[in-house]
């Protein structure tokens, strides 16, 4: 796991008791031009396909370990990499998992496919719930459906959540929700690593 900047006591434990080798990132520069901090994160998640990365607020974070995880996914099996971190990380920190899933607001009420968008969503969650309580029996599990479109949901979360999302599904290719994730959520950021393909591709 790569954590970037100052390594939080929580997550030092956390890789402890799950075996997980921890690699603090301190300094990875920003590309000339851009916004401090924002590209930074986004290259940071680029630059090691393969590996989960922490990300942390750098202004006015919380010290204190998340009290909530939630994990947003699209859909499964490709996302079970997303649900299996997130499950582990509220086990470890003893903490409620929440599993959400967005069905884009450009399906109005009356649209041709809003229900079997919705119908699809309801599947993911369910099957997501089951899957992560068999893995972590002791979990406290709660599923959301929302009308959104996926990058939105950033704005909504507190800085007492852990926020874990996919990575990039090839090197260098970092998707809207994950770049407006590390951009604007007020919460640390657990970007799971996707599995690597044969011949080394994410």
């Amino acid at each position: 796991m790569l954590v970037v900047g100052a390594v939080p006591g929580w997550v030092s434990q956390w890789c402890r008791a799950r075996g997980r080798e921890l690699l603090p990132v301190d300094d990875v520069p920003s590309t000339a031009g851009d916004e401090p901090g924002r590209t930074r994160h986004a290259r940071v998640v680029a630059a090691f396909p393969g590996r989960t990365v922490l990300v942390q607020p750098e202004m006015g974070h919380r010290d204190a370990p998340p009290v909530r995880v939630v994990a947003a996914l699209r859909r499964l099996p490709e996302d079970a990499h997303v649900l299996g971190d997130a499950a582990e990380a509220a086990a470890q920190l003893a903490v409620p998992l929440t599993i959400l899933h967005a069905v884009p607001l450009s399906f109005g009420e009356r649209s041709v496919g809003l229900e079997e968008a919705l119908d699809r969503g309801r599947r993911v969650l369910r099957t997501a719930v089951r899957q992560a309580g068999a893995g972590e029996p002791a979990l406290e599990l709660a599923s959301q459906l929302l009308r959104a479109r996926p990058h939105e949901l950033v704005g909504d979360l507190g800085d007492d959540a852990l926020l874990v999302i996919g990575g990039p599904r090839q090197r260098g290719a970092v998707g809207l929700v994950t770049n407006s994730a590390l951009h604007h959520a007020p919460c640390p950021v657990l970007v799971a690593a996707r599995p690597v393909r044969p011949g080394g591709t994410a």
